[in-house]
C-alpha cells in the first residue's frame, strides 16, 4: 500500500471462496487507489487462502487468523485493523456496487462524522440524513438491531472504544455488539445515513441456500424469543451507562423496549415463516400460534421488570402496558386495511 487510504472496506470471510472472491474482484474493478480492501480470512478451510494469495494489488490486504476465534469477533478485528481513515463492513455474502465507491469517497470525503450507516438496497442516490452528537444521534443511529453491512466509523476514534474490550474478552453469541458501538460513537460525535445505492444484501433466494456459520443451535439464534429479551437488556444496560440525561436515556428505553417486544412476538411468527431465513439457519418452519405469542410477551416483559435496570417498577409497567397498547391497535388496524 504506496499511501494511507481514505476507506478500508473490511470483508470478514469464513468459508464462503466463491462469494467473498467475486466480493473482491469486483471491488478492485474501481481504479482508483484511495481505498484498502482488507479481509480477514477466519481460518477457512476451503480454497480462500489460495484464491487471495494469487491476486496482485497493492490495494488489497488479505490477513488470515492462525485459529478461527468466532465469527462475531472476527467482524470487529476486521475493523480495527484497517488502515484507512475510515473503515466500512461488509459481510462476504453481500455485494459493493464498484461504480459507487468515487461516490463514497467524494461523500466520507466532505464529511464531519464519526460513524453512520450506507442505504442497503437503495434504487437511487438520495440526500443523506445528519444526527448531532448525543441524544439525537443514539435516538437515531444505535440499538437499532440492523444488517452490518454498510456501517462506517472512524477508524481511529472506533480503536479507542471500551466496548471493544468487552467485545473480544466475552464469548458471547451476542449478533449486535455494533449497536453497542454506534450508542459510544454517537455520544463523542456526529453521525449520518449516506443515501448512495452501493451495498446490497444478499437475495433471499441465495440466503436460503447458505447456511450461517455464525449460529449453530436454536438456541443461540438472535431472533427466538429469549435471545431478543437478553439483546434488549444488553441494550438498556449500555443505553445507562451513557452520557445522557435521564430523560433522554428513558426516551430511546421506550423505543428499544417497543422494538423488542415486537421482534420477540409480530416478527418472530413472520421469521418462522419465512422458508429462505429458516434454511439459512437450519431450522424448521412452522407456524406460531397466539398463546405462543402471548407467552412471549410476557417472558419478555417479565424479564424487563425484574432487571436491574435504574428504573422504578412503576414506571416498568407503565412501559409494558403502553407499548402492547400500540402494538395491539397497530395489528387491529392492519386487519381493518386488509
Amino acid at each position: 500500500m504506496l499511501k494511507k487510504p481514505i476507506i478500508s472496506i473490511c470483508i470478514p470471510t469464513y468459508n464462503r471462496d466463491d462469494k467473498v472472491i467475486e466480493l473482491v474482484n469486483s471491488i478492485l474493478q474501481y481504479k482508483g487507489d484511495e481505498i484498502e480492501v482488507l479481509v480477514l480470512d477466519n481460518s477457512s478451510t476451503d480454497e480462500t487462502n489460495s484464491l487471495f494469495n494469487k491476486i496482485v494489488d497493492n490495494r488489497l490486504s488479505y490477513v488470515r487468523n492462525n485459529e478461527n476465534i468466532g465469527g462475531i469477533k472476527n467482524v470487529f478485528k476486521a475493523l480495527v485493523i484497517a488502515n484507512g481513515e475510515y473503515c466500512f463492513l461488509c459481510l462476504d455474502k453481500d455485494r459493493i456496487k464498484f461504480e459507487r465507491i468515487g461516490d463514497l469517497l467524494d461523500n466520507i470525503k466532505s464529511s464531519d462524522v464519526l460513524f453512520g450507516h450506507c442505504v442497503l438496497n437503495a434504487a437511487e442516490k438520495k440526500t443523506d440524513i445528519f444526527f448531532e452528537k448525543g441524544f439525537p444521534s443514539v435516538y437515531n443511529m444505535s440499538y437499532l438491531a440492523a444488517h452490518p453491512s454498510g456501517m462506517f466509523y472512524k477508524t481511529e476514534a472506533l480503536k479507542n472504544l471500551p466496548v471493544l474490550n468487552q467485545i473480544f474478552n466475552e464469548n458471547k453469541k451476542f449478533g449486535f455488539y455494533a449497536e453497542l458501538i454506534n450508542a459510544e460513537m454517537s455520544v463523542l460525535g456526529k453521525s449520518k445515513i449516506i443515501n448512495i445505492p452501493a451495498f446490497f444484501t444478499e437475495t433471499k433466494e441465495d440466503c436460503g441456500k447458505i447456511r450461517s456459520f455464525t449460529y449453530t443451535n436454536e438456541n443461540e439464534i438472535f431472533f427466538f424469543p429469549s435471545k431478543r429479551s437478553e439483546e434488549f437488556l444488553i441494550y438498556s444496560e449500555n443505553l445507562y451507562s451513557l452520557n445522557l440525561t435521564l430523560k433522554e436515556k428513558n426516551r430511546v428505553l421506550k423505543k428499544i423496549f417497543l422494538k423488542g417486544l415486537l421482534a420477540t412476538t409480530v416478527d418472530f411468527k413472520s421469521i418462522l415463516n419465512d422458508i429462505s431465513i429458516c434454511d439459512h439457519y437450519f431450522i424448521a418452519t412452522r407456524k406460531v400460534s397466539l398463546l405462543e405469542l402471548i407467552k412471549n410477551d410476557i417472558l419478555f416483559c417479565k424479564n424487563f421488570i425484574k432487571s436491574d435496570l435504574p428504573l422504578s417498577v412503576f414506571f416498568k409497567f407503565y412501559i409494558c402496558v403502553i407499548s402492547n397498547m400500540k402494538i395491539i391497535c397497530a395489528m387491529i388496524y392492519n386487519k381493518l386495511k386488509k
